[in-house]
């Protein structure tokens, strides 16, 4: 059950001790993994910034070695032959150069060494319009271009350009071009001692690798996109790497030195450490979750007593009193009652009152409910007498139909009806119907009963309603031999347009059978039949006078017909295409008994 007490209170120890932990355990793991992220990151940076650092002194020592040519061993003084046994020299001594060539102001080759080929003075031609030509003589600035790959040594190079400047004019003498070899940075990465997961290398601004501890990589021509700054990405050597990078710029070109990590050993100190605080938090709640549910159990099992008790009692079982053993507990060696037990006392003293409440309240409501369903039945059979008396225009139909209807509606032992008779020696109610063999033997004999006298008698004569809860002691009521079950009854009088034309009488085998709300639904339902009665009458007398109009409009018109078909000769016409003329002869038989 969810919404049980027990189930909140544990719920809320609960949270109240696991959430802190899990709580206090998340944040300890985030942090411990933040901080981890930022260890990384700053090994790998330093890593990016050894490789960096080792990079630009490389690149630093063959711009030197080239300024070291034209500034200390004077290469510009020199003759052809000279220079050119200087620059083999040169390349002789420095394997870092692949190419070395002594351009003139106007940029064409002076002297070209190579360690693939032999340039005689034929091979050699103008590179005015290049690159490592144009910068330095323009500017007077150190050339430097893109990285790109030589196809016969298959290696990544780097072209350096210096201009070669007059001493005393500063002017303009030519320039010294060199191929620089980057295979040497390989050498810096294949001996750097990286850790597990652990990679180094180099992309160039294109986005080409240039350098890696597999020389394989590299010469596959793989690409790697660097991101914008360092953190957790996608990696070169693992799907997930932590990443640092730093940037080499020389000239108008730069590098991009790039340390990466593996997440799966970056982060392996802090699974560990995440792992040791699960622990740690598990056996928190671990007894944390013992002691709250004890505490609840000690709170919990006198409210649940008190409760099913409670149920039992709201169930309809008012007998159930709580055991006040329920609230109790021990301290040293005697008992007190808390809170609970001074509940259990006062929901007892409830529950005896309620069940002597409830006891007469189911009384007095099955009491009422007979009253409203008999009340209610009453109403439906006054409705139904009503529609059935307005329906029938015949008086002894009507009167016949609804003492039955009456009797069989209202549950009645004997239903009688009777009509206000003038005679003579004075006014009689007589009675017109009953109901079974007992009306059927009054109305043989012509039972009739005096206004003034006898409960009809009284009723007609005033007017009101007379009830006998108690037949046999009602000093005005006249037995009838004919009802000897009577023992309660009610004479209603039949009213219609201010005056009384008949009484009902309603007689019934239990004593007290007529309450007041009882005969004020029969009364409206006399009034109903009175009303009835009293239409059938007029309408009975009303057809009557138009029969006896009819018969007197018939014999007047005879004689009138008679008188004038004696003083005339001709009552007929005929007509031709001479006109008009009076008719002759014999008249048919039909003619002359219309005329009488």
């Amino acid at each position: 059950m969810r919404d049980s007490l027990r189930t909140q209170l544990t719920v809320t120890l609960l949270a109240l001790t696991i959430l802190p932990l899990l709580l206090s355990g998340l944040v300890a793991a985030q942090q411990t993994f933040q901080a981890q992220e930022q260890q990384v990151l700053a090994l790998e940076g330093a890593r990016a910034q050894q490789v960096t650092t080792a990079v630009e002194s490389f690149l630093n020592g063959v711009e030197g070695q080239l300024h070291l040519a034209l500034e200390v061993k004077g290469l510009v003084g020199q003759s052809t032959g000279e220079q050119q046994e200087l620059l083999s020299e040169l390349l002789a001594y420095q394997d870092a150069f692949a190419d070395l060539a002594l351009l003139n102001r106007d940029g064409r080759e002076l002297v070209h060494v190579s360690r693939l080929r032999t340039y005689r003075s034929q091979d050699l031609g103008s590179r005015a319009g290049a690159p490592e030509y144009r910068v330095p003589s323009r500017t007077g600035q150190v050339y430097y271009s893109p990285v790109r790959f030589d196809q016969v040594l298959g290696e990544p190079i780097i072209t350096i350009s210096l201009p070669v400047l007059d001493p005393a004019s500063g002017e303009l003498r030519g320039v010294l071009v060199g191929d620089a070899r980057l295979k040497r940075i390989w050498d810096v990465l294949a001996g750097m001692a990286l850790g597990e997961g652990e990679s180094v290398y180099i992309v160039s601004e294109e986005g080409r690798l240039i350098a890696h501890r597999n020389p394989s990589v590299v010469l596959r021509g793989t690409r790697f996109e660097v991101p914008a700054r360092d953190g957790i990405y996608p990696g070169l050597d693992s799907p997930q790497v932590v990443l640092a990078f730093e940037t080499i710029q020389f000239g108008e070109q730069s590098l991009r030195v790039v340390a990466e990590r593996s997440t799966t050993e970056a982060f392996r100190l802090a699974r560990n450490t995440l792992l040791i605080t699960a622990v740690a938090v598990l056996g928190g709640i671990v007894l944390a979750a013992g002691a709250g549910l004890a505490a609840v159990r000690r709170i919990v099992r006198p409210i649940e007593s008190l409760s099913s008790t409670v149920e039992l009692v709201a169930a309809g079982d008012f007998s159930r009193r709580v055991p006040l053993a329920v609230a109790r507990y021990r301290r040293g060696s005697g008992t007190r009652e808390d809170e609970i037990g001074r509940l259990a006392t006062t929901f007892n003293r409830m529950a005896a009152q309620l069940q002597d409440m409830v006891a007469g309240l189911e009384t007095r409501v099955a009491e009422r409910t007979r009253d409203l369903e008999r009340r209610s039945n009453y109403l439906q059979a006054s409705a139904e007498v009503g529609r059935a008396a307005a329906s029938i225009l015949e008086v002894d139909r009507l009167t016949g139909q609804v003492v039955n209807l009456i009797r069989e509606r209202f549950d009645l032992y004997y239903v009688g009806l009777f009509l206000v008779n003038e005679g003579g020696r004075g006014a009689w109610a007589v009675l017109r119907a009953g109901t079974g063999k007992a009306g059927q033997a009054l109305i043989s004999r012509g039972h009739r009963i005096r206004v003034g006298e006898g409960m009809i008698g009284w009723a007609v004569s005033r007017g009101q309603a007379r009830v006998s809860g108690e037949a046999a002691r009602d000093v005005v009521r006249l037995a009838t031999p004919e009802l000897p079950e009577t023992r309660s009854e009610a004479a209603l009088p039949l009213r219609s347009r201010g005056q009384v034309i008949g009484a009902l009488t309603v007689q019934h085998v239990m004593s007290g059978a007529f309450d007041p709300e009882t005969v004020a639904v029969l009364q409206l339902m006399a009034d109903q039949v009175a009303v009835a009665i009293d239409n059938a009458r007029l309408f009975a007398e009303s057809q009557a006078a138009l029969a006896a109009e009819r018969r007197a409009y018939g014999e007047v018109s005879a004689k009138a017909w008679q008188r004038l078909s004696a003083a005339r000769e001709q009552w007929g016409y005929r007509s031709s295409e001479e006109g008009l003329a009076p008719a002759t002869g014999q008249w048919p038989r039909e003619m002359q008994q219309a005329l009488g």
